[in-house]
């Protein structure tokens, strides 16, 4: 929980959880509502998002996808393969890439004109 909630809000807390099949002490799915008590019993701080978001800093995948010029399913493509790396805080929990400048020069606006694309070969 301490993990998650100094990158996520409650009610995206309460997904991964549920996604993870936890319940609360009592049986109970979680909700944002059952979150925030948990973290206020616990003294656990709550989400603050970031102003700005500085190069070499963990994006979503969704923003890393607008910042990257890709379709999301590109980047998960990418992240299976291995070919960039991206971290989860814990399991079912979003994927957060870590945008640089390396990492942008492995994307490319569009390929040369005549240019294909053929099928990796293993």
């Amino acid at each position: 929980m301490r993990r998650l909630a100094a990158h996520y809000p409650d009610t995206k807390i309460a997904g991964i959880l549920n996604r993870q099949g936890r319940t609360t002490a009592t049986g109970l799915s979680f909700t944002a509502n059952r979150v925030s008590s948990l973290r206020t019993h616990w003294e656990i701080p709550c989400f603050e998002p970031k102003q700005q978001v500085q190069d070499g800093e963990c994006m979503t995948i969704e923003k890393a996808a607008r910042a990257l010029g890709t379709a999301l399913s590109t980047l998960h493509r990418c992240l299976n393969d291995g070919f960039i790396a991206g971290e989860q805080i814990t399991p079912s929990a979003p994927w957060r890439i870590r945008i640089n400048d390396e990492l942008r020069s492995r994307f490319v606006e569009s390929t040369a004109r005549g240019l294909r694309i053929s099928e990796r070969s293993d």
